[in-house]
C-alpha cells in the first residue's frame, strides 16, 4: 500500500486484481499519514476478505450487495448510507432476482418513471453502475440518458427581523430561542450548529471555526461536514457573542443542578450535557409555524441569510465562503431568487444614470 499528500489531506492507494487485470483503487484516507495509512489497511483488508468475485455477479441482488459491501459501508457517512440502504433494500426487493444481462436503460426507465420520487432512484442507480463500470464489470451506464421530471423547486419563506422577535416572545426553550437567532446570524446549517464546541470559538478574533456535524441518526456521534469547503472559519457579532454569554450561564445552571451531566464541551447541548437530535426540535418548530404562518425551517434560515447578505451588498464569493457552499452555483440560484427589494432598487439607479 503506497500513501501521498495532495493538499492538505493524505491519500491512501493499493491494487487489487480484477478478472486478471491490475487496478488502483485510491481514497482520501485523512489529514495525517498514519490516517491514512490505518484506514488504507482497513479498506484493503475488506477488499482482500470480499468473497464477491466480480466476475460472478449474475443479477442484480448481487451488484447491489457488492455495491453495498465495497462502497457505501466504507465511504459514506452514517447519515447518508441510512438513505441508500432505504432505497437500495426496496430495489433489491423489487427487481433483485433480475439477471444484469436483462437490463438496460429501457428496463430502468420504465421501472424508475414508475416511482413517487424518480430523482432519487436514478441518482442512486446511477451510483452504483458508476462502480460497476470502475469495477470493470460494465462497460455503460445504463441510467446515463434516463429522462426524469425536474425535482420541484425548494420554496422557503424568508424570515424577518420582526419574525426573528416574535419568536424571542414566544413560549419555548431559550436554547430554541439562542438556536434560531445563531443560525439566522451565522448561516450555518443546523447540524453544524449543534455540533460546535467552545473549543470552536475564538472571542479575540470573533471567529467561529466549523469542523464537524452532529450525526442526524445517532445521539452524541458527530459526522465529517457535508463538503470540503464546509469546513471553515466564520466571522461573528456582537449579538453571537451575547448569545454564547446565555449559553454559558445556562450550562453553568444545568452543571450545578444535575448530577450526571455530562460534559462535552458542546455550546448548544440537552439538560444532560449531550448532543440534540434535529427531531428534538420539531414540536417547537411546528410551533412557530403556526404563530407565524409560514413554511418555518431551519434551513429556511440559513436561505434567509445568505438573501440578506447578497440584498446588502455582499459579494457572490465571499456569500459562498461564508455558507461553506461547495460550488458558486449554488450561491447563484440563491442570487436569482432574492426578493422584491432587490429589484426594485434597479429603478432609481436608472433614473440617475443619465442625470
Amino acid at each position: 500500500m503506497r500513501t501521498r499528500k495532495k493538499g492538505k489531506k493524505w491519500y491512501f492507494n493499493f491494487d487489487i486484481y480484477i478478472n486478471g487485470k491490475r487496478k488502483i483503487i485510491e481514497r482520501v484516507g485523512g489529514l495525517t499519514k498514519k490516517e491514512a495509512i490505518k484506514n488504507g489497511m482497513k479498506v484493503q483488508e475488506e477488499f482482500l476478505n470480499n468473497s464477491n468475485n466480480l466476475s460472478d455477479l449474475k443479477t442484480m441482488e448481487d451488484l447491489i450487495d457488492d455495491y453495498i459491501h465495497n462502497y457505501i459501508n466504507l465511504f459514506l457517512k452514517e447519515s447518508t448510507k441510512k438513505i441508500r440502504m432505504y432505497y437500495f433494500n426496496i430495489i433489491k426487493d423489487e427487481i433483485g432476482k433480475v439477471k444484469l444481462e436483462k437490463v438496460n436503460t429501457k428496463f430502468f426507465q420504465n421501472y424508475i418513471l414508475k416511482k413517487n420520487d424518480p430523482n432519487n432512484y436514478k441518482k442512486f442507480l446511477r451510483s452504483m453502475f458508476n462502480y460497476a463500470i470502475k469495477m470493470e464489470l460494465i462497460t455503460k451506464n445504463p441510467i446515463e440518458n434516463i429522462k426524469t421530471p425536474k425535482p420541484k423547486k425548494r420554496q422557503f419563506d424568508l424570515i424577518t427581523k420582526n419574525d426573528i422577535k416574535i419568536i424571542q416572545k414566544m413560549n419555548i426553550r431559550e436554547i430554541t430561542k439562542d438556536l434560531i437567532s445563531f443560525l439566522y446570524l451565522t448561516g450555518t446549517r443546523i447540524s453544524e450548529a449543534l455540533g460546535l464546541k467552545w473549543s470552536d470559538i475564538d472571542f479575540n478574533n470573533m471567529t467561529i471555526s466549523i469542523r464537524r456535524a452532529i450525526n442526524k441518526n445517532k445521539r452524541n456521534t458527530f459526522d465529517t461536514l457535508k463538503t470540503a469547503t464546509s469546513q471553515r472559519t466564520i466571522l461573528f457579532n456582537r449579538v453571537i457573542e451575547k448569545i454564547f454569554m446565555n449559553r454559558k450561564k445556562e450550562i453553568e445552571i444545568l452543571k450545578k443542578k444535575s448530577e450526571g451531566y455530562y460534559n462535552t464541551d458542546l455550546i448548544f447541548s440537552n439538560n444532560k450535557g449531550n448532543t440534540f437530535m434535529i427531531s428534538d426540535f420539531n414540536k417547537e418548530k411546528y410551533k412557530i409555524k403556526a404563530q407565524l404562518n409560514k413554511n418555518f425551517t431551519f434551513h429556511a434560515l440559513r436561505h434567509t441569510h445568505a438573501t440578506l447578505l447578497i440584498e446588502n451588498g455582499i459579494d457572490l464569493k465571499t456569500t459562498q465562503e461564508r455558507l461553506g457552499h461547495a460550488d458558486i452555483t449554488t450561491t447563484l440560484k440563491i442570487y436569482t431568487h432574492t426578493t422584491e427589494k432587490m429589484k426594485k432598487t434597479v429603478i432609481p439607479i436608472l433614473d440617475n444614470l443619465l442625470k
